[in-house]
């Protein structure tokens, strides 16, 4: 994150608990709750999605951190997973797996005839 980023504070317009799945049932681990926010910067209001440990109630407040440059981006969860260099991380995450499979196949099915 960049220097200059400004504190405003952010509202809880929903909450939802989200309990992580094993395959085709539910796991016993304890879940997290995905928070639906908005916030206002000149008059303008952005939404947001970040999770926590604890439930919120509509209408909490928190304080979140916004780029002054491009008010729409903040330290959320939802944010962060926007930036291009993340984008960019998956894409070559999955060019690479899709290379590393394309080699296991090639090597298995046509080298060791």
């Amino acid at each position: 994150m960049g220097q200059g980023w400004r504190d405003v504070e952010a509202e809880v317009t929903s909450c939802g608990l989200v309990r992580p799945s094993a395959g085709w049932r539910w796991d016993s681990r304890p879940g997290f709750y995905a928070v639906a926010f908005s916030y206002e910067v000149d008059g303008t209001s952005y939404d947001g999605a970040t999770n926590s440990p604890v439930e919120m109630q509509r209408g909490d407040r928190f304080a979140i951190r916004y780029n002054p440059e491009h008010p729409e981006e903040n330290n959320s969860l939802e944010s962060e997973c926007e930036r291009p260099w993340f984008r960019d991380y998956l894409d070559v995450s999955y060019a690479i797996f899709l290379g590393l499979l394309l080699y296991a196949l090639v090597s298995r099915y046509l080298l060791h005839r």
